[in-house]
C-alpha cells in the first residue's frame, strides 16, 4: 500500500508539532506533563544506576583507542598546523556557506529544498525554520570536517583513512537526529502517545545499564523466554585460538560421526 504525499513529503493526515500541540485538550496536556514529570524522575534512576557502578579505573582509558585512532588525529592537527592557508581557507569557506543558509532560511519565501539524507526525511525538517537550520549548520559542518581531512595531502593513506572513518563516527553520533530535543519524530511520538513513549525509552535504558553493571548494554531481544537447554542448545567447546580481534572456539561433537571438514561460523 502507498501513501501519497504533498509536494512537501507531509502525508494528509500528518501534522506539523505545532499543529499536534495545538489539538491537545486541557486533560491530555495534563497527562502529557504527568507522564513526562515521571519521565524525569526515571532519568534521575537511571544517572544513579551509572554513577553507582564508577566510570571505571584506569587501566580502562587505554582500552577505551585501540586502533590508534587518537595518534592518527594527532598527525592530522600536524599535517593543518604545517599548512595555515589551507586551513583559513576552509574555515572562510565554512563561515560564506553558514552565512548563505542563516539569510536563505530567514528570508525563504516558500519550501526549503529536502536534504538526501534519510535522517532528514521527517517533513518537519523542511516546515519548520528552526529544524531546517540545524539540519542544514550540521551538513556544512560535516562536510568541513571531511574537507580539512582531505586538504592535509602530507597525511599517509592509513592515517588519512582512520581519521576519515573515525571522523564520521563522531559527525554520525552527534547528528540532531541522534537527540531527543532536537528529533522531530521523536517530539511527535511523545505527544501522540502522551509522553509514554519517552517514559518506557527510559525505563528500559535504565534495565539496560543495571543489566550492564553500570555501562549501556543495550538489549535487542527479550531475554526472559530463552532457557539454557531448553531452547537454546548447549554444547561443550573452547577457545583453540585468541588475538586482539577474535576468538574461535572449537565445539566438541555431540554425533558420533561428523563432516570431515567442519563448519566455521561468523556471528554478527
Amino acid at each position: 500500500m502507498s501513501v501519497k504525499s504533498g509536494h512537501n513529503g507531509k502525508t494528509p493526515d500528518q501534522k506539523t508539532l505545532i499543529e499536534l500541540l495545538a489539538a491537545q485538550d486541557p486533560a491530555k496536556l495534563q497527562a502529557l506533563t504527568a507522564t513526562m514529570n515521571a519521565a524525569a524522575q526515571e532519568s534521575q534512576e537511571l544517572l544513579s544506576a551509572i554513577l553507582q557502578n564508577g566510570v571505571g579505573s584506569p587501566g580502562d582509558v587505554k582500552k577505551t583507542d585501540p586502533f590508534g585512532a587518537a595518534k592518527s588525529f594527532g598527525k592530522l592537527g600536524q599535517a593543518l598546523a604545517a599548512n595555515p592557508a589551507t586551513l583559513m581557507q576552509a574555515n572562510a569557506e565554512l563561515w560564506q556557506d553558514l552565512m548563505k543558509s542563516w539569510t536563505e532560511t530567514l528570508t525563504a519565501k516558500g519550501q526549503a529544498a529536502r536534504s538526501r539524507d534519510r535522517r532528514f526525511a521527517d517533513p518537519e525538517w523542511v516546515q519548520n525554520p528552526m529544524f531546517n537550520m540545524l539540519q542544514r549548520t550540521y551538513e556544512l559542518n560535516t562536510k568541513w570536517l571531511m574537507t580539512l581531512i582531505d586538504s592535509a595531502t602530507s597525511l599517509d593513506v592509513a592515517d588519512r583513512r582512520k581519521a576519515r572513518f573515525f571522523t564520521q563516527q563522531t559527525i554520525d553520533a552527534f547528528a540532531p537526529t541522534n537527540f531527543f530535543a532536537t528529533n522531530p519524530q521523536a517530539l511527535r511520538k511523545m505527544i501522540e502517545t502522551g509522553g509514554t513513549s519517552v517514559l518506557d525509552g527510559l525505563r528500559q535504558a535504565r534495565q539496560d545499564v543495571e543489566r550492564g553493571n553500570g555501562k549501556l548494554t543495550i538489549s535487542q531481544t527479550d531475554e526472559s523466554v530463552f532457557k539454557l537447554g531448553k531452547n537454546v542448545a548447549t554444547a561443550k567447546g573452547k577457545i583453540v585460538y585468541r588475538n586482539d580481534l577474535i576468538e574461535l572456539i572449537q565445539y566438541e561433537a555431540s554425533t558420533q560421526t561428523v563432516y570431515k571438514r567442519p563448519l566455521l561460523i561468523f556471528p554478527p
